[in-house]
């Protein structure tokens, strides 16, 4: 049995899953417009092409030099579905390489109204990560831009590659004739993989689309929530924010962090009059070491943090910023599944413990904690997370045996063996205490250890070779 923290600061339970339950009913739908999902068995380019009919001259993305309205968005989009459509090759993989921008929206919903898969490619992953996702994806085509073009040029092999910054958007701007459908696959993202080499997680479109009903309904997204968008495009949180804003009406307002850094992001948020955003802890404690004394979030109602441990702390530290009503949630969620569970903490929740509880499973999503016999665990003692959904990803990409120790078939309900440790309080709620295997979180990646030892050992120069994990004070 784990022995209660010693922090004790008062607390009710009991009150707190009510606020967890009934939290739907002190928000109601307050755009007219709001169009629910309550279909996942259609392509997430039907569901994209719906709200960009219903709101066309409304604002879709604003990255700091340029405006799309959908129907912008839309047609910009087609451009470049209508485009992949003449290259006629077998390979339903395109991958991009594109600097920080709409762009990168632009690429991700052309993909995938061809029916193929986006394979994003980050900038700053060092070239052999780069080119071993392209081979690996099997792409048959690279998307990129006038920065980035010598050095696709140089990884892609024969590979066809389109220059967006040489396409003519005036033309072709119709929707495809070619209709994907919930089958097709949505993506290959590819993280650290425990066997020292990255490993693309891939998925469908209607597990995809599930995926964002069961966040838009967790938090109630409507038309009118404007998101901030700061993520390298390597961190597959980039899917939940822009998915969670364009797939219902909201706005995606893009940030580049790296350029401009943290000390503009809180001009940012009150200047853009971000409503909803998704915060790394490491992230979060940066972002509040520039803030001013005096400051206040205006307009932010809902801020997620995941991806790493969320300590008590932070909490504190961060609220005396955010308004009375501004709820904070604490959120569990993974590449091969996205959103899985979430706790909900706002200004009269009362915490007792030190590390915060990634909370209750959300809809769709049924989490067990096993022994390494595979039995269920007794409240309070560690084991594996098992999440159980119709819903996670398909596999890993070309990795069949990983595949199946990860995914493996539990009747008629999708099964994923999360290799993250985590005990049930008496109250149900989970808390995450680590990992498995040799993998860590930095700044909310994944980093296999094993694979920078495999990194390393290329020097002729390095003869052995051992990775650690240190800590600061603070937790980073």
């Amino acid at each position: 049995m784990r022995k209660s923290s010693k922090i004790q600061i008062k607390i009710n339970f009991a009150h707190c899953l009510t606020k967890q339950q009934n939290f739907k009913a002190d928000r109601k739908m307050k755009a007219a417009k709001q169009i629910p999902i309550h279909d996942v068995e259609q392509s997430i380019a039907e569901r994209f092409d719906l709200i960009a009919e219903t709101f066309a001259d409304k604002l879709a993305v604003r990255d700091g030099n340029t405006d799309l309205t959908y129907r912008s968005l839309q047609e910009k989009a087609n451009v470049i579905a209508n485009h992949i459509l003449t290259l006629g090759s077998g390979e339903k993989q395109i991958a991009f390489f594109l600097s920080f921008g709409s762009g990168q929206m632009v690429a991700i919903l052309g993909i995938i109204k061809t029916g193929c898969a986006y394979v994003p490619l980050d900038t700053s992953w060092p070239a052999h990560r780069v080119e071993f996702s392209i081979k690996d994806s099997s792409a048959a085509a690279i998307i990129t831009d006038n920065i980035n073009i010598g050095q696709v040029k140089a990884l892609s092999g024969d590979r066809v590659i389109i220059n967006i910054d040489e396409l003519d958007f005036s033309q072709n701007t119709q929707r495809p004739t070619l209709t994907p459908t919930a089958d097709d696959n949505m993506h290959i993202l590819y993280t650290s993989g425990s066997t020292g080499e990255p490993k693309g997680v891939y998925t469908s479109q209607r597990n995809q689309l599930h995926f964002v009903k069961r966040f838009s309904e967790y938090i109630n997204i409507t038309p009118d929530d404007i998101f901030a968008y700061y993520f390298s495009i390597g961190f597959s949180a980039h899917a939940m924010q822009s998915l969670g804003a364009l797939l219902n009406g909201g706005t995606l307002v893009m940030y580049d962090l790296k350029k401009f850094g943290f000390p503009g992001l809180a001009g940012f948020f009150n200047k853009e009059r971000i409503t909803v955003c998704l915060m790394i802890p490491s992230v979060l404690r940066h972002f509040r070491a520039t803030l001013d004394k005096d400051f206040k979030i205006n307009e932010l109602r809902t801020l997620m943090i995941g991806g790493e441990t969320l300590y008590f702390n932070d909490i504190k530290q961060i609220q005396p910023y955010l308004k009375r009503q501004t709820e904070i949630i604490n959120i569990y969620a993974s590449t091969e599944l996205f959103l899985a569970c979430a706790f909900r903490i706002q200004k009269d929740t009362v915490l007792k413990q030190n590390i915060i509880p990634i909370g209750y499973p959300v809809d769709g999503i049924e989490i067990e904690i096993r022994n390494e016999d595979g039995k269920a665990c007794e409240p309070n003692q560690v084991g594996e997370m098992i999440i159980l959904s119709q819903y996670t990803a398909l596999g890993y990409w070309n990795k069949a045996e990983l595949t199946r120790q990860d995914f493996p078939v539990d009747g008629n309900t999708g099964r994923f063996n999360s290799r993250d440790l985590a005990y049930r309080q008496s109250d149900g709620a989970l808390v995450h205490v680590g990992r498995k295997d040799a993998m860590i979180k930095i700044r909310g990646q994944r980093v296999d250890l094993g694979e920078i030892e495999n990194t390393l050992l290329f020097s002729k120069d390095m003869q052995e070779v051992a990775v650690v994990l240190k800590e600061d004070p603070v937790g980073n």
